[in-house]
């Protein structure tokens, strides 16, 4: 197989291990290089809806796979899957994460003399870093490849902090604590990509 440049675009589900985490579907834009049976590939997060804490937002990334064994096709069922050239490919993943801080403060009800104060504050590491196993299917200039993925997220950092407020601006501290959570990451994705050779 000669070197050839390709784009892809897919879909990818991504679950946390950690219960407050919520899976997540994005759109995902792949330009990548391929030479022989190795790929080096850059991915891009397409945005949508609006950020919240509970979803690790990633915003890009880089891959490399290996095409590590070819399917044999002789005991497929149809002619069109027969034509096609499958292969197992072994894939190693980095993404960036979105690392700026979710804060989320409250004022509850006056209560004698005093509200009672809350501060969240969320903020994600930087990187994540995914192994996994694909199927990758090629027939002529187009390919496609369902993936299952797994490895550790990035850390969550988590502040609390609660207070009593009193009327003349002074505060008396009721929590105050940091918390940080390490969690894991299962990825499925399928990805169409288009082969440009030169």
């Amino acid at each position: 197989m000669s070197a050839q440049i390709f784009t892809g675009l897919g879909a990818e589900f991504r679950s946390p291990s950690a219960e407050r985490l919520v899976t997540t579907q994005s759109a995902v834009s792949q330009i990548g290089y391929q030479w022989g049976d190795f790929a080096a590939v850059g991915q891009f997060r397409v945005p949508s809806g609006t950020p919240h804490w509970t979803k690790p937002n990633w915003f890009g990334g880089a891959r490399l796979e290996w095409s590590a064994y070819e399917l044999p096709t002789d005991s497929l069922p149809l002619a069109a899957l027969k034509a096609a050239d499958w292969h197992v490919v072994v894939s190693g993943q980095w993404s960036r994460l979105d690392g700026h801080r979710y804060r989320s403060e409250h004022l509850g009800g006056f209560d004698t003399d005093h509200w009672t104060r809350e501060i969240y504050q969320f903020q994600y590491g930087r990187n994540e870093f995914l192994v996994g196993l694909g199927l990758q299917g090629r027939f002529g200039s187009w390919s496609a490849l369902a993936e299952l993925q797994y490895g550790p997220g990035a850390q969550l950092d988590t502040w609390v902090y609660k207070s009593h407020l009193f009327n003349d601006g002074s505060q008396v501290t009721i929590d105050d604590y940091y918390y940080y959570e390490r969690y894991s990451v299962l990825r499925a994705s399928i990805t169409l990509r288009k082969h440009l050779g030169f």
